[in-house]
């Protein structure tokens, strides 16, 4: 499945309290706890989502640490980016950004 969608509904049920399967399928369900939440919320959850999984990456393995600064200012400039549109945008808005998201690295 899709890494993207998967963070998504891991941050729906963590943050959210939804019980969604975590397959990385942007069904029905999952489209509908995006465009019921807190956008700006949301938006904040996934940001802090990425945060620790760059931090999750260097505990792990401490030779990424070289990596990180770039990483973490990578996240910091999408959120800084897009914070304007998700302050005036629905859900929907945060399930496309969602796929900027991707916890690949």
């Amino acid at each position: 499945g899709n890494n993207a969608v998967k963070n998504l509904q891991q941050v729906l049920n963590r943050s959210f309290g939804y019980k969604l399967s975590v397959d990385g399928v942007m069904g029905a369900k999952t489209l509908e706890a995006t465009n019921t939440v807190d956008t700006k919320k949301l938006f904040e959850a996934l940001h802090a989502e990425k945060v620790d999984y760059y931090n999750q990456i260097v505990r792990n393995n401490p030779s990424q640490s070289t990596f990180l600064k770039g990483w973490l200012n990578r996240a910091a400039d999408l959120y800084a980016a897009n914070k304007n549109i998700i302050n005036t945008g629905g859900g929907i808005v945060v399930a496309a950004l969602v796929f900027f998201f991707d916890l690949s690295v």
